[in-house]
């Protein structure tokens, strides 16, 4: 994989991942699928958008 991809996909991966960590350690708010589904839509939304190379 090209060095471009591989920094597209960490990218992608923290976009992910750093909504539940930040409710773990700092907002003990729950970790409902609402919220699962309401990040995972945003992030898809984002890396979809016309321009994002």
């Amino acid at each position: 994989m090209s060095d471009s991809l591989n920094d597209h996909m960490a990218a992608v991966l923290d976009l992910v991942f750093a909504p539940v960590y930040y409710r773990l350690l700092f907002s003990h708010e729950p970790l409902d699928e609402a919220f699962a589904e309401r990040c995972i839509d945003h992030v898809l939304t984002g890396i979809a958008s016309p321009g994002n190379t």
